[in-house]
């Protein structure tokens, strides 16, 4: 099924509310799976692990996230532009969905950052993707390493074209997807059609 790239942010972001994530995260998800389509990854392949993991895990000194939206959301607020920043993280549920948060949250941002996990490895200037290689779509958990570099202001670099690409969504996929965003939908009343819902009580209206 192809779809547009407003398809995907939107129907992924009722999908994850429907899943159990709050607002903020389930925008993240929205845009993070624009973000990896719009560039032409894998985001339909793993998009079901990511619903399915919606719960923080913070263990130890390392305070290790298995949640890819909480961990890149933590990993973006935290890039110190100015003296680089190095992250390492434990155990990381679809790695690839962590790398879209950190994209997004570094629009505008004068870094090049790397994201790392066994067999795959991102690299974005300014959000933007620069690099994609390896097992993208490796569920996880895996360990992930984080590393920024400080770049000029007027730095100018190729961005990876993924115009060859369309964005799609197999039936299994977008079958899910419709199924858990039913979940936010008020199921119909008569109080709540007369209450303003809907074309109250006839549809003629």
């Amino acid at each position: 099924m192809i779809l547009s790239l407003n398809e995907i942010e939107s129907v992924v972001l009722k999908a994850a509310r429907g899943a159990g994530y709050e607002w903020g995260l389930a925008e993240e998800a929205g845009a993070a799976a624009r973000w990896l389509a719009q560039h032409g990854l894998p985001w339909a392949a793993t998009v079901a692990t990511v619903l399915a993991e919606n719960t923080v895990r913070l263990a130890g000194a390392g305070r290790a996230m298995s949640n890819p939206l909480v961990a890149g959301t933590w990993v973006s607020d935290g890039l110190t532009i100015d003296s680089g920043t190095g992250l390492n993280l434990e155990s990381v549920v679809a790695p690839l969905w962590l790398a879209a948060t950190v994209g997004v949250g570094g629009r505008g941002k004068p870094a090049r950052v790397s994201i790392a996990w066994p067999q795959a490895t991102i690299l974005t200037l300014r959000g933007a993707l620069l690099h994609a290689a390896g097992d993208l779509a490796n569920s996880g958990p895996s360990a992930v390493s984080i590393r920024t570099v400080p770049i000029a202001e007027d730095t100018v670099a190729t961005v990876r074209d993924p115009s060859h690409d369309t964005p799609c969504a197999d039936d299994t996929v977008w079958h899910l997807l419709m199924d858990l965003g039913q979940r936010t939908y008020v199921p119909a009343s008569v109080r709540s059609r007369t209450t303003g819902a809907g074309a109250d009580l006839s549809d003629n209206d």
